[in-house]
């Protein structure tokens, strides 16, 4: 939602935006990204394999693009649009929402930091949208190298407060 918002607002004043996702399903449609550009790369359902499926489709469209800068925004497509810009040239900035370190996954945590690490040094750079992402082994030493950079996830108070609405009225507890 917030690069859906972020999307809208760089289209609106005047920036050529294109979002593009590997399927047109859940939070994603068109009219959740106008006036910015929406393409869907691969109609097919989700699963694994439709990860790896999708590579060459989501090649063929970055390349007709042709974009200056290319943002992946989700922690599960990072390896899609990894595989499909391979030698095309052209600057990746990855955002970061989720920790890489997770209570009783150490396998899967050596493998988050290696897969980490992988995209970081491929990248232009790094959008960290949470402080404890940046104390995260993962991530310290690019922080600290200023390839990754903290960019704190923004909540629209306003709109928030005006969808939450009235507030709830103290419960009386048991005498």
């Amino acid at each position: 939602r917030t690069t859906m918002a972020i999307a809208r607002d760089l289209a609106e004043g005047g920036d050529d935006v294109t979002m593009v996702a590997r399927r047109g399903s859940g939070l994603f449609g068109a009219a959740d990204v106008v006036p910015a550009g929406f393409v869907i790369a691969d109609p097919r359902p989700a699963g694994h394999f439709a990860r790896l499926a999708v590579v060459p489709q989501l090649r063929r469209t970055l390349r007709r693009l042709r974009p200056d800068v290319i943002l992946s925004a989700g922690n599960f497509g990072h390896f899609t649009l990894w595989a499909a810009t391979r030698g095309l040239g052209r600057p990746i900035v990855y955002r970061f929402s989720n920790p890489m370190n997770r209570a009783g996954q150490p396998v899967r945590n050596l493998w988050r930091w290696l897969w980490t690490k992988l995209l970081i040094a491929s990248a232009a750079r790094a959008i960290l949208v949470g402080a404890s992402l940046v104390a995260d082994p993962a991530f310290r030493d690019h922080v600290a190298r200023g390839k990754a950079v903290l960019i704190r996830n923004g909540i629209d108070l306003s709109r928030a407060r005006a969808s939450a609405g009235p507030a709830p009225t103290a419960m009386a507890g048991p005498d």
